[in-house]
C-alpha cells in the first residue's frame, strides 16, 4: 500500500474503534435518559442517515471530489458527538444519530466505506487487490475490537464519582475527537485519491447496471436480516436477557471482534484456494445457523460462546465481497458500484433495529435471531446460484 492507502488504515480504524464502544454503550446511555422505548428508533435514524449520506456519494462524490466528500462525512461524524455529548434532548440525539454515521452497527456500510473502498485498488498492485480489503477490515474489526474494550471506561469513571449518565457522555466525546482524527487524515490524502479521468458519466455505466442491481437487492436481503441483530441490538438483548453489565457486553465483542480479525486474516488464502463467491457463501451459511441458535442459550457464558463461534465465520465474506465488487466493474464504476450496492444495504438495513427492539421490549427475545439466520440463509443460496458463474479476471484460466 502507498501512503493514501496507509492514511484510509488510520482513519479506518480510528472510526471503528469508535464504533465499537458507541455500539455496546447507546442502549445503555438511552435506558439511561429514560429513552430505552426509543432505541429501536434511534438505531434507525443513524441508518438512515447513512442511506442518505449513500445517495450523496451516488450522484456527486466522483465529481465533488473522493477526498472533500470523506473530509464533510468526517465533520459530520465530530459535529454528532458534541450534540451527544452536549444535549440530552431527544430530539437533538435523533439528528446527531441522523447526520453522524455513528456506527450502531459495530462495523459500517455507510459513506466512508464506499469512497474508502473505491479508493483502495489504486493504492496497490492487482495482484495484491484482495489482500488490501482484507486487511483493510482487519483492521477496522482490530479496532472494533479494542473500542469494545473501551465500553468498559464508564465503570471506571462512575469510579471517580461521575455519574452512569456522565460517563457515558465523556466516551461520546472521545467519538467526537476520533471523528477529528478522522478528518485530518483525510486532510493529509494526495489528489491521487481521486478518479483517474475527466469524463462525465453516469455513477454506474449501462453494461454495469444489471450487475448491480441484482448484487444489490441480494445484498439488501442479507442486510435486512443483519439489521435485526446489530451489534447494538445485540447488546440491548444481553440487557434485557441476562441483565449484563456494559463493561461484561464490552468484554464479549472485543473477544468477538478479535475472532473476526483473526478469521478475516484467513479471507486472502480462501479466496484464492476456491474463488470469491464460494469464499462468500461456504463459510457465510454455517454462521446463520450457529446466530439462529444463539437465544436459546441458557446462560449469559453460552450465549457468548455462540455468539465467538459465529462471530468466527460469518465476516470472512466481507473482504470477498468487497473485492469481488470492485473486480466485476470498470474502475470508472468503482464508487458508483459500491455506493449502490451499500445503500441497498443500508437502506434495508435501517428497518430492522426498530422492528428488534419492539420484538426485544415485547418480550419475544428469540424472534430477532430467528428472522435474521433466515433471511440471510435465502440470500447465501442465492447469490450462489446467481452469480457462481461471473468471476473476476485474475480468476478466469486464459484460454488455450
Amino acid at each position: 500500500m502507498d501512503r493514501d492507502g496507509k492514511l484510509l488504515l488510520l482513519a479506518k480504524g480510528s472510526r471503528t474503534f469508535s464504533y465499537g464502544f458507541i455500539s455496546v454503550l447507546l442502549p445503555y446511555y438511552l435506558t439511561a435518559l429514560g429513552y430505552a422505548s426509543s432505541i429501536g428508533y434511534v438505531l434507525t435514524a443513524t441508518l438512515v442517515g447513512t442511506a442518505l449520506a449513500m445517495v450523496a456519494v451516488i450522484s456527486r462524490a466522483d465529481r465533488f471530489g473522493r477526498k472533500r466528500s470523506l473530509l464533510i462525512f468526517g465533520l459530520l461524524m465530530t459535529t454528532s458527538g458534541v450534540i451527544f455529548v452536549s444535549t440530552p434532548i431527544l430530539p437533538l440525539i435523533f439528528l446527531a444519530a441522523f447526520i453522524g454515521n455513528i456506527g450502531a452497527t459495530g462495523s459500517e456500510t455507510g459513506s466512508f466505506l464506499s469512497i474508502e473502498q473505491a479508493i483502495l485498488p489504486s493504492t496497490t498492485t492487482e495482484a495484491h487487490r484482495n489482500d488490501s480489503f482484507s486487511i483493510y477490515n482487519l483492521v477496522g474489526y482490530g479496532g472494533a475490537a479494542f473500542g469494545a474494550l473501551f465500553a468498559a471506561t464508564p465503570a471506571l469513571l462512575v469510579g471517580l464519582r461521575l455519574t452512569p449518565l456522565q460517563s457515558y457522555q465523556t466516551l461520546f466525546g472521545a467519538f467526537a475527537i476520533l471523528g477529528g482524527v478522522v478528518t485530518i487524515a483525510y486532510l493529509t490524502l494526495s489528489s491521487q485519491v481521486e478518479e483517474k479521468g475527466n469524463r462525465i458519466h453516469t455513477p454506474v455505466s449501462r453494461p454495469t447496471r444489471p450487475i448491480i442491481a441484482k448484487l444489490s437487492t441480494l445484498f439488501a436481503v442479507d442486510a435486512f436480516g443483519g439489521g435485526l441483530v446489530i451489534q447494538s441490538i445485540i447488546s440491548e438483548w444481553f440487557l434485557v436477557r441476562f441483565n449484563a453489565k456494559p463493561e461484561q457486553i464490552g468484554i464479549v465483542f472485543f473477544l468477538a471482534s478479535i475472532i473476526t480479525a483473526i478469521t478475516i486474516a484467513l479471507a486472502p488464502k480462501i479466496a484464492h484456494r476456491i474463488g470469491l463467491v464460494n469464499t462468500m457463501v461456504f463459510v457465510h451459511l454455517p454462521s446463520n445457523l450457529l446466530l439462529a441458535t444463539i437465544p436459546f442459550a441458557p446462560t449469559f457464558s453460552t450465549a457468548s460462546i455462540l455468539l465467538f463461534a459465529r462471530q468466527s465465520l460469518s465476516q470472512i465474506d466481507v473482504p470477498s465481497r468487497q473485492s469481488y465488487v470492485m473486480a466485476i466493474v470498470p474502475e470508472e464504476d468503482r464508487t458508483g458500484a459500491d455506493s449502490f450496492t451499500n445503500l441497498s444495504r443500508s437502506t434495508a438495513q435501517s428497518i430492522g433495529p426498530s422492528l428488534s427492539n419492539s420484538l426485544i421490549q415485547a418480550g419475544l427475545l428469540s424472534d430477532p435471531f430467528l428472522l435474521a439466520g433466515g433471511l440471510k440463509i435465502i440470500y447465501d443460496l442465492s447469490l450462489y446460484f446467481s452469480f457462481r458463474r461471473l468471476k473476476p479476471p485474475d480468476e478466469v484460466k486464459p484460454k488455450t
